[in-house]
């Protein structure tokens, strides 16, 4: 069953951040009616956006100071800053004294929806907060964190950290017979390889470093014309940046359909195209945001 209820623009970052995870209300009539496995849809009061959530638990007190002793409060909209002053009383700006005592409180325990947490872009810090906010490895890069949260929203279950384990070279140094290991690491003894082969004008490029990380048990000679073969295909070519730089392709497209405007106008409209579902690719009607 699907629920609707509105919601300050403050508690829905939160909730759409992943750091608040329990919604207190007052357990009238309509919370209620709420059972475990039932669906919420937030409205935020200030701009419309939705939010659907799926209800993991109902905790059921007298009032709202029996709550706070019982339940985190840091997962209730608590901030770091702020708990230390964090009171029950701050509830009665929303709910009187007598509507407490008459229906009682809820803390409703919520999730996002995996399909709903990944509709919107999010910088990896943002990954790293809401895996600490709820007991997830924070190891990896933003594609690694991004699974492990979404197989935790759609299981419950924390996925293990998968950690390669990596092949030294030994020896002198690395020669043109020498095979790639698995679970390629750049390091400087490869970079000094590579420059004396090719050329001080070497770099471990992206292409070229997930080359290496796809073709272990090649030799480092198969790398050197591998390297040389991406050099010349990607020559009179816009350079590709990699999901993980998603701002640094906005803005480029921003200032090539926008010739002329500031840096400011293209963060503008960058943090407009983040504050809605879908891709976050540039588009002219991302100049709504003016």
């Amino acid at each position: 069953m699907m629920h609707q209820m509105q919601l300050q623009p403050e508690p829905f970052r939160m909730i759409k951040s992943g750091v608040k995870t329990i919604e207190l209300r007052l357990y009238d009539e309509k919370r209620r009616n709420i059972r475990i496995g039932d669906e919420i849809m937030f409205t935020n009061t200030e701009n419309g956006e939705t939010l659907a959530v799926k209800v993991l638990n109902l905790s059921v007190f007298d009032s709202f100071e029996e709550l706070y002793k019982n339940l985190p409060l840091m997962k209730c909209g608590y901030t770091e800053q702020d708990i230390a002053s964090a009171s029950p009383d701050d509830m009665d700006v929303y709910y009187p004294k007598e509507k407490q005592k008459k229906y009682g409180v809820v803390g409703i325990t919520i999730a996002l929806k995996s399909a709903e947490f990944l509709s919107y872009y999010r910088l990896k810090e943002e990954l790293v907060q809401f895996c600490r906010a709820n007991g997830l490895p924070t190891s990896g890069g933003k594609q690694e964190l991004t699974a492990r949260i979404a197989y935790f929203l759609d299981t419950g279950a924390i996925m293990p950290v998968n950690r390669k384990r990596t092949v030294k070279q030994k020896g002198s140094g690395i020669t043109k017979g020498s095979i790639i290991e698995s679970g390629f690491v750049c390091s400087e003894l490869h970079r000094a390889f590579f420059k004396r082969e090719i050329g001080d004008g070497f770099s471990f490029n992206v292409a070229f470093q997930k080359w290496l990380k796809k073709n272990a048990g090649k030799t480092y000679a198969d790398a050197i014309a591998a390297y040389k073969e991406l050099k010349s295909a990607a020559k009179g070519q816009p350079k590709k940046i990699d999901k993980q730089f998603e701002y640094n392709t906005y803005i480029r497209d921003f200032f090539q359909d926008n010739k002329g405007a500031s840096l400011s106008d293209a963060i503008k409209c960058w943090k407009y195209k983040k504050s809605i579902k879908g891709h976050n690719k540039y588009e002219r009607s991302d100049l709504e945001a003016f």
